[in-house]
């Protein structure tokens, strides 16, 4: 069996998928397959005979799927806004099957765009990389159950640890790791920022530091200061190197319920961190409520309180769920998981 692996990009941009994309290959190679990918927007990252960048030309990209899909191969289609050609491209494909990979937002909703509803049909599987973004396909477009598989993010659980640390002594310090343009997403900085003025009325020595940077940032900066909190709050910008912040945090946080997974939850519990997440997104299957870390619904600033409060007093408790954490990342989590999950399908 071939795979060709479609994707919207993998090497020009940095993010999440990209990161997933870069497993799937490395994965793809591991795990024995004969492959190729196709990339639609990237430009660098060509690999003569094997990877095909195509700079953003829907028609390049067209006749490489078209020329490069024979009936031994399986179409692999990184995102919905590529299973929008299929419809299309079907009569012209002789192909043996078809795969969509699926994360979050831009599948979960009911206002889908009629093109990328028609996407799941000619799909021979769906797989998902949250229970909880295979839930809201199956009841928002109703789609068969049969179809779908779960196939989870990863990291490398390699790498060094011991680093130094970025946090002056005597405090309890709050983490998260985002970027600051994506709306949504920055109620992960507004709740943390809310609920931070209950610890401190406790005399507890509470810091929130923001790791990232994006155009939503000012804005921020103008909440935390007409809220007189700039003493507590830290916004690092960009960090090249992440790990430091997310070793020898005492919690990290992200509140943020439009999350398809969440690596970065991932992330800290490779360092055994106690995480806080929000409700009702992805996250449900890396941080489980009570076991890895707590959930909370996003805007409930009460309940965020509590949980702080919890876990600064519960010290012990903080630490068992960041093991655990530890523990759930080793058995579901690591590359091998992954290489596994896909040889598997």
């Amino acid at each position: 069996m071939k795979i060709l692996f479609l994707t919207l990009s993998t090497f020009d941009k940095v993010g999440g998928i990209q990161t997933f994309n870069k497993y799937f290959m490395q994965a793809l190679e591991e795990n024995g397959f004969s492959w190729k990918a196709i990339s639609l927007h990237d430009s660098s990252g060509s690999e003569p005979g094997k990877i095909y960048c195509c700079g953003s030309s829907i028609l390049k990209f067209v006749a490489n799927v078209v020329r490069l899909a024979d009936r031994d191969t399986v179409i692999v289609w990184n995102h919905i806004s590529l299973g929008i050609l299929l419809p299309y491209l079907k009569p012209l494909l002789r192909n043996k099957g078809s795969i969509l990979l699926t994360y979050g937002t831009e599948v979960w909703f009911e206002n889908l765009a009629p093109r990328k509803k028609r996407a799941f049909a000619p799909m021979d599987e769906i797989w998902a990389i949250s229970s909880y973004t295979q839930e809201r396909l199956i009841q928002t477009h109703g789609l068969e159950e049969e179809k779908f598989r779960l196939f989870p993010c990863c990291i490398s659980t390699e790498g060094d640890t011991d680093f130094s640390d970025p946090y002056p002594p005597g405090r309890f310090d709050i983490m998260t790791l985002l970027r600051l343009d994506i709306e949504p997403k920055l109620s992960a900085v507004y709740n943390v920022v809310d609920a931070l003025p209950a610890l401190l009325q406790q005399g507890i020595p509470a810091h929130f530091t923001v790791v990232g940077r994006g155009n939503g940032e000012e804005t921020l900066r103008s909440y935390v200061a007409n809220l007189g909190l700039e003493e507590h709050v830290t916004f690092t910008g960009y960090v090249e190197d992440t790990r430091p912040y997310l070793e020898h945090c005492d919690v990290f946080s992200l509140m943020s319920d439009v999350e398809g997974f969440g690596i970065v939850y991932l992330e800290a519990m490779q360092y055994g961190k106690c995480c806080v997440a929000a409700r009702n997104c992805g996250s449900v299957d890396v941080v489980l409520d009570g076991g890895t870390g707590l959930s909370v619904s996003v805007g409930d600033i009460p309940a965020l309180e509590a949980a702080f409060l919890k876990l600064v007093a519960d010290e012990p408790l903080r630490h068992a769920m960041g093991e655990r954490g530890r523990q759930h990342l080793v058995e579901n989590f690591t590359f091998e998981s992954y290489k596994r999950n896909q040889r598997n399908r």
